[in-house]
């Protein structure tokens, strides 16, 4: 997880007491800040980006376990093993999707 530096406006400064500003290395090298909204809003994003790829997670979990049941495999038509076979296909490339989204959040 990258560190974000906080600075927060003095009351004398001539800005708003409520602005506040984050500084993140990489844009501080290029003479950037983020608002505290953008950084609010990105840690809302990273959040509901947590929460799909775990949201995947358990439906890759429920789809293998169907896939790996005998019972399941042998009274069920081919065309549904494989309509399954291909969700759990579906599912792991946008959590790996995702995954990737949240890596390139964190730089």
């Amino acid at each position: 997880m990258q560190s974000f530096n906080f600075k927060a406006c003095s009351p004398d400064s001539g800005r708003s007491r409520q602005t506040v500003t984050a500084s993140h290395p990489s844009q501080h090298a290029q003479g950037g800040n983020i608002t505290m909204t953008d950084l609010m809003e990105s840690t809302e994003e990273l959040t509901r980006l947590t929460a799909e790829v775990e949201r995947l997670e358990d439906e890759i979990h429920r789809i293998a376990n169907k896939l790996n049941n005998d019972g399941f495999i042998s009274r069920v038509p081919a065309a549904m093993i494989e309509k399954e076979q291909k969700k759990k296909a579906s599912f792991e490339r946008d959590q790996a999707k995702l995954k990737e989204k949240i890596a390139a959040m964190g730089s």
